[in-house]
């Protein structure tokens, strides 16, 4: 049974359509992350899920039963924001307890229970402090503990981390990560950052204008994306339009291209997406063995990273850009040398627009 169920749920503020009619399962212990620019819908929906909002159509279920127009308070989830939203005036002790302290749990007990909540995000020996005696990650591992201190079925998480700085939030998605292996509920984290979704997940859903675009595991995601969006706005990518001829054939330009799946049926032109660390460079007319597309080019820009180069390569269907890693063997090459461009089949995406 799916932990979450979303059936044609949309959303409309007045006449503006936040959430158009998606679909979504997520499953019982699925670290599950909604990924998109801001707008695009995904906060309406965790909150619609939390039940902060109600969907204007369509049916929304929690463990198989339906829970579109019950209040927050009677849905068995617990939500953790950007802002803590801690008490100020309460120690660690007490922010946690305070949930079940208003749910009449008897003092002993709510207390042992919350100390089992921080001991999970390791702040046991800052019980006594209060919010401002805390740094940002300490006051979110107690936000945390306070969302699981209620065992819910599903923790929300609307872009916890965005308020750390880049050093504490790549601690903090390790501590998450591990945090979900051992508690083994259902997480539904929502997020703009393309690699936090990548490193965190066991499927992602990309979502643009209030659709959901493409739902799938990291992997397929970063390396097969559905739509030309969704590889546009993960990671670094080419996006190369492509010719048909009549008997199915893709052309590059001059190069007819293999790819990974078939042209549409009756296409005259495709978008070719390709990832740059998927393609190779060697020197002009230097053929690679194996089924490769191989295509002449001449080297436009080169740009170093420390730990790579990065090339825009000048081809006859438009330019490439390609990164190479500074292994000892890898050959540097220079602007205005001729190359030959190599990628595998399998690296070549053709994209619906």
């Amino acid at each position: 049974m799916a932990a979450v169920e979303l059936e044609a749920v949309t959303k409309r503020f007045d006449n503006f359509v936040a959430v158009d009619n998606i679909d979504l399962e997520i499953s019982d212990g699925e670290f599950f992350s909604l990924l998109g620019p801001s707008g695009c819908g995904k906060t309406t929906t965790l909150r619609m899920i939390a039940g902060f909002e109600f969907p204007t159509a369509g049916r929304l279920s929690i463990g198989g039963r339906e829970i579109g127009l019950d209040p927050p308070n009677k849905r068995p989830v617990n939500t953790v924001f950007q802002n803590y939203a801690l008490f100020p005036h309460m120690n660690v002790l007490e922010n946690v307890m305070f949930g079940l302290l208003m749910q009449k749990v008897p003092k002993d007990q709510a207390r042992d229970a919350a100390a089992k909540a921080i001991n999970s995000v390791k702040l046991e020996a800052l019980l006594n402090r209060k919010p401002n005696q805390l740094s940002g990650g300490q006051q979110q591992r107690v936000a945390l503990a306070r969302a699981l201190v209620n065992e819910p079925k599903v923790l929300l998480l609307d872009e916890p981390l965005g308020a750390l700085d880049l050093k504490l939030r790549q601690e903090m998605q390790s501590e998450l990560k591990s945090l979900h292996s051992e508690v083994g509920i259902t997480f539904v984290y929502v997020t703009h950052d393309q690699e936090e979704a990548l490193t965190m997940s066991d499927r992602i859903g990309v979502m643009s204008e209030g659709k959901l675009l493409q739902v799938d595991d990291p992997t397929r995601i970063y390396e097969h994306p559905a739509k030309r969006f969704v590889a546009d706005f993960i990671g670094e990518i080419n996006l190369i339009e492509g010719s048909v001829d009549s008997s199915g054939t893709v052309r590059l330009g001059d190069e007819v291209i293999a790819c990974a799946s078939p042209a549409p049926s009756g296409s005259q032109s495709v978008t070719i997406a390709l990832r740059p660390e998927s393609i190779d460079l060697t020197v002009e007319n230097e053929r690679i063995g194996g089924a490769m597309n191989q295509i002449p080019g001449i080297v436009a820009r080169r740009t170093y990273f420390g730990d790579s180069h990065s090339y825009d390569i000048e081809t006859s269907g438009g330019t490439l850009s390609i990164r190479r890693d500074n292994r000892p063997l890898n050959t540097i090459f220079d602007p205005g040398q001729p190359v030959t461009v190599s990628w595998h089949p399998d690296a070549s995406n053709l994209l619906e627009d």
